[in-house]
């Protein structure tokens, strides 16, 4: 079994961010996430 997500990001303002920053924001998300931290299936991240 393997849950697949797709998260998105929303930034408010002026400042849009390069792919980099949201990389390491989208890394940071799935290696801190309590979902993901507490099932024993594979967890997928889509789009990123």
């Amino acid at each position: 079994m393997r849950i697949m997500l797709s998260p998105c990001i929303t930034f408010a303002g002026d400042k849009v961010s390069d792919q980099k920053t949201i990389s390491r924001i989208y890394a940071s998300a799935h290696r801190n996430c309590s979902f993901r931290n507490s099932i024993t299936v594979e967890v997928t991240i889509n789009n990123i």
